[in-house]
């Protein structure tokens, strides 16, 4: 016997007043808790765990969308793609490009603070900090750290590399 699917309607999702899980059928769900917030989930099982994702408010996410999330959602099921662990590495992926489209200046200001308290001497920071404003700075601080090629570091390094040690 096939499953059930679109069984709430968009007047019931409104209606429904019950806190609880309320199924809408292949994995969606509408979550009503206490306090009366709504929300839709997809829940599904893989490898023997269960797994609930977010898809968001009901205030925001229609009941129409919410049914093509579950169903973009099943798709990847179907394609042996677990949705969470997706979820999870296009997160990271979207940090790592949000890391890479800090400054130069923004990542060398970070690893100072960060490295700060393991150095010996209170001179020290200064000393990096002045370093890199009279060398790097002028020449790649305003770059973005994924745009900085060998290129940019030897126009930084060349004018120094016999002077300075």
């Amino acid at each position: 016997m096939a499953r059930q699917m679109n069984k709430l309607s968009a007047l019931q999702v409104n209606r429904i007043s019950t806190p609880g899980w309320h199924g809408d059928g292949g994995g969606l769900w509408l979550q009503l808790t206490p306090t009366g917030s709504r929300s839709w989930v997809f829940r599904y099982t893989r490898e023997g765990r269960q797994h609930v994702l977010g898809l968001g408010p009901t205030h925001t996410v229609r009941l129409a969308d919410a049914r093509e999330r579950a169903r973009l959602l099943r798709l990847q099921l179907v394609n042996g793609i677990d949705p969470a662990q997706a979820r999870k590495v296009e997160k990271a992926a979207r940090a790592s490009e949000k890391i890479k489209r800090r400054t130069f200046d923004e990542c060398a200001e970070a690893y100072i603070e960060a490295k700060q308290p393991q150095w010996s001497s209170d001179k020290s920071a200064p000393q990096w900090r002045s370093s890199l404003a009279t060398y790097a700075s002028p020449i790649i601080g305003k770059l973005d750290v994924a745009d900085i090629d060998t290129p940019h570091v030897l126009a930084c390094l060349k004018p120094i590399w016999t002077t300075k040690p």
